[in-house]
Formats: structure tokens, C-alpha cells, sequence
């Protein structure tokens, strides 16, 4: 593609041209615009363009991480999905706002380019507070070892409101329920707990 704003001398020329090759980004026109800023969701898009992944869950389910969600155009929901899904969006310095329209810095380019190439195999994951996907998986283990925590108190409690004292003179214990007694314990009347005589 011969830009008519990106000479053969330019800096980025021959990135420009592999990122266009690839499929990274689509023009209607011959002008690139080397020095115009983007939007995060047009780097966001680029992205989905050269990776083309699809997004196997559902997209207002996925798209709900973000309390701006309603701001994602019909026409790339599900692209903004599949990239969340395969985690590689990062949100900073807030993890839940996609902010769309917000000029993308360097930093964000960056940090989506890296979280590109994890997606890939290329490289190895780093941990990110920012990272969609990671926060939204540490939130759900964090949900999921509260949840275990509870299920456990509400079954030692369970457990607990079929405790006796025991009858008479036998001994203390705790019957779950399913525990059957065994021996001569009895009470002063001679009844034993199955209310044999």
C-alpha cells in the first residue's frame, strides 16, 4: 500500500507497511496519518482485525466488566468481547472502564501489544491489577474461596444442631444423623435412646 503521507524515508515505513499487510488496521483511503492520535477503541480494533478472534461466549455477559459498556458501538461488541475473553485489554488506572474514546497512550499501546503477544504463546504473562481478564479471575477465585468458606460454616452448623447432651447416665455426643447407638446406655427408666427397654 503506497501511503501518500508515509514516504519510503519515514522512520516507521516499513513497520507501517507489515502492520498493513497483516491485516492490523484497514484504510478506505491512501492516507495513513502517521502523527494523528487514536482512540483506544481504534487500537483496540486494530488489534482484533490482525488477530481475528472470535468470541465464544457471550458478549454482553464478557462486555458487563465494564461499567461503560453501554459506550461500545453495536458493530464491535463482539470484536471488544473476544479481545477481553482472550485477555488483552488493560484498563488504567481504572480495571472496569474501557474508556473507548479516550486518546490511547503509548503506555496502553504497550500494555495491549504485550497482552497481544501472550495471547499468542510469544511471551509469558506478567500480572497486572489492570489486566481485565487476570482481575476478573482473581475476583472469582476470591468469590469462589468465600463462597467454600461459607458453604463450610453452614454445614459445622449443620452438624452442630444434632448434638445431644445424651440420655441419662450415657455418654455426651454429636449425632450428624446418621450415627446409630450402640451398647447398655440408659436413662434412670431404663429406656435406652432407640426406646428399647
Amino acid at each position: 500500500m503506497a501511503f501518500r503521507d508515509v514516504s519510503t524515508a519515514f522512520w516507521a515505513y516499513n513497520a507501517i507497511q507489515q502492520a498493513y499487510q497483516m491485516g492490523f488496521f484497514k484504510t478506505f483511503s491512501n492516507e495513513f496519518r502517521p502523527n494523528a492520535s487514536m482512540s483506544r477503541l481504534e487500537v483496540l480494533l486494530g488489534f482484533a482485525e490482525g488477530l481475528d478472534y472470535n468470541v465464544s461466549g457471550s458478549p454482553d455477559a464478557i462486555l458487563a466488566a465494564y461499567t461503560d459498556a453501554g459506550m461500545i458501538r453495536n458493530d464491535v461488541r463482539n470484536a471488544i468481547a473476544a479481545l477481553t475473553e482472550r485477555g488483552i485489554v488493560v484498563n488504567y488506572p481504572d480495571v472496569e472502564t474501557l474508556n473507548p474514546e479516550k486518546v490511547a497512550t503509548r503506555a496502553e499501546v504497550c500494555a495491549l501489544l504485550y497482552k497481544a503477544l501472550v495471547s499468542m504463546g510469544e511471551v509469558p504473562d506478567i500480572f497486572s491489577q489492570y489486566a481485565v481478564r487476570q482481575t476478573q479471575q482473581a475476583q472469582f477465585h476470591q468469590s469462589s474461596q468465600i463462597e467454600e468458606s461459607n458453604s463450610t460454616q453452614v454445614e459445622r452448623a449443620r452438624i452442630r444442631r444434632h448434638c445431644n447432651q445424651g440420655i441419662g447416665n450415657g455418654a455426651e455426643g454429636c449425632d450428624p444423623g446418621n450415627s446409630h447407638p450402640h451398647g447398655g446406655s440408659n436413662d434412670e427408666g431404663g429406656r435406652t435412646p432407640g426406646g428399647k427397654r
